[in-house]
């Protein structure tokens, strides 16, 4: 496992924080440490199962007043996905505006560690799987309508004894650390402050507000402000003071993680909806196939029940780690200067690194996906891998001048990877066409960060 400052929430009868804060904001920043790790591990989890769904599968269910239809769970998770990431860079925004450093790095799988609402798991959308994402994203308290389903879902998740702790508890204890006082404060006037027995201390206000030009703005994002519908936009949201401070944080739990749900529109409501579809579908009698044949948890390393053996897969999935490391590393980046601001000895300034990151989503990181979750895991062909969103031992760089060696050292290691690719694998003139786009993507990052002017 590799070795992060991050604080451990452990849950129990009692949750604690370890090592224990000695201040408010030094609490806020561990917890939003957590929260980012939490929306990266998701973001992932989300994207693999989305997925592994068959395209075009439609069923007619009795109880049912609409079809059942893979390509609506397709694209509702999906979007929750990306949902998601705008919660990530509002995370980021609440630490940049505190002081501290982004944080883009995740522990990496098997873990077990208790930052995550369940252990990191890539895995298809089965019955199992969407039952541990309702109970993630749960709020506090459900409408009576939803209690027995939560409830079939709880049982259905099987993560440990103790269940699958809300990851809207961060939330919450986050809102309440950014209040004036104890009092309940707008816009989350019937919070609960979910440790109670924790210090009762509130952020000073003195100590809120710095990097505003640093922070992700949702013109940059592709987002959009808090008074956008929950159920479709995507928040990415400024933090000058706790106002703004608390206006972001409810905003990503209405979405997500915090209160009563919403009428459909947050993300405990959307997975229950596919809970329940996924239940009913799976007690039909003849029911089609609805999801691949994937392996949980494909792995580019040694050992392992999903170690990626098949040689042609396992260079592709090398492949989409190294641009999966290379988004967060450009996204690090794009928060390490300012609007206007450049980096010591490169070409590359913001713009560059958020064009990049997005071009690495939309253009590589995508269509890898797409190819590999369709590649055998190993030679037998019994079972299909995925992209397997690994990341290194060791931490992600956080200072600039490592991040920028660290680029150029996976744009050397894709070079690598894309030419064995050609040589000795046969692609497909369709994964011809991604190594020519990743060719010209990591042409143009070479030209920019390859070597220091003089």
């Amino acid at each position: 496992m590799k070795q992060t400052a991050t604080s451990r929430i452990t849950w129990g009868q009692a949750a604690t924080l370890d090592p224990a804060p000695a201040a408010a904001e030094e609490e806020a920043v561990a917890l939003l440490r957590i929260a980012a790790e939490v929306e990266g591990a998701l973001t992932a989890q989300y994207l693999f199962s989305a997925g592994s769904l068959l395209p075009g599968v439609r069923m007619t269910l009795p109880d049912f007043d609409h079809p059942i239809q893979t390509d609506d769970w397709y694209d509702v998770i999906r979007v929750i996905a990306k949902q998601e990431m705008g919660h990530l860079m509002t995370v980021q925004n609440l630490l940049l505006g505190l002081g501290a450093a982004p944080h883009l790095d995740r522990e990496n799988f098997p873990s077990s560690s208790p930052l995550y609402p369940f252990p990191f798991s890539l895995q298809p959308a089965r019955l199992t799987t969407i039952a541990r994402y309702v109970c993630a994203e749960a709020p506090r308290t459900v409408v009576a309508a939803d209690g027995a389903d939560l409830a079939d879902a709880q049982r259905e998740a099987k993560v440990g004894d103790g269940g699958v702790p809300r990851a809207g508890q961060i939330y919450e204890r986050l809102f309440y650390l950014f209040q004036d006082s104890n009092a309940p404060q707008a816009p989350w006037p019937d919070l609960q402050n979910p440790f109670p027995d924790w210090p009762d201390w509130h952020i000073d206000p003195a100590k809120l507000g710095f990097n505003q030009d640093r922070q992700a703005t949702a013109a940059e994002w592709r987002g959009q402000g808090d008074d956008e519908r929950p159920d479709t936009a995507i928040y990415v949201l400024p933090v000058q003071d706790k106002a703004s401070a608390r206006l972001a944080i409810h905003a990503l739990a209405i979405q997500g993680e915090g209160p009563v749900g919403n009428g459909g529109a947050t993300h405990f409501d959307k997975f229950l909806r596919i809970f329940r579809e996924l239940r009913a579908a799976g007690r039909q009698p003849g029911a089609p196939t609805l999801v691949r044949n994937q392996a949980d948890d494909p792995r580019t390393g040694l050992s392992g029940s999903a170690t990626i053996a098949h040689p042609a897969t396992l260079a592709w999935a090398k492949l989409g780690n190294t641009r999966y490391q290379m988004l967060l590393t450009d996204i690090a980046l794009s928060l390490s200067v300012g609007s206007a601001g450049t980096v010591a000895s490169i070409l590359a300034n913001r713009v560059d690194f958020l064009g990049w990151a997005f071009r690495e989503m939309l253009a590589a990181i995508k269509p890898l996906s797409e190819e590999l979750r369709q590649m055998p895991l190993t030679n037998d062909g019994a079972a299909l891998a995925g992209l397997p969103f690994e990341l290194p031992q060791q931490a992600l760089p956080t200072e600039t001048g490592a991040q920028i060696q660290y680029l150029r050292d996976r744009i050397a290691q894709s070079r690598q990877l894309r030419a064995e690719i050609a040589s000795a694998f046969n692609p497909s003139p369709k994964q011809q066409g991604i190594l020519r786009i990743i060719d010209n993507l990591d042409a143009v990052m070479s030209r920019k960060v390859g070597a220091a002017l003089v």
